[in-house]
């Protein structure tokens, strides 16, 4: 399987929604509920996660070209 190539889109639109959750409770006067709060977890491990991958990733590309 190919690897995604706008690797920057998925750190992004995980925290794009997650803060547009946020925003869009505050302006309606929404509850968040516990589930509401556990999908902003998930959303926080997905970003952190993903970037945490690509850092691997251009580290190793990295050490590759150095071991040149």
């Amino acid at each position: 399987m190919k690897m995604f190539s706008k690797s920057w889109l998925i750190p992004y639109l995980s925290m794009i929604v997650g803060v547009g959750f946020v925003v869009y409770s505050f302006v309606t006067g929404n509850l968040i509920t516990d589930s509401h709060v556990q999908m902003l977890d998930y959303l926080l491990y997905l970003t952190l996660g993903s970037g945490a991958v690509g850092m691997a990733n251009k580290g190793f590309k990295r050490y590759t070209e150095f071991k040149k």
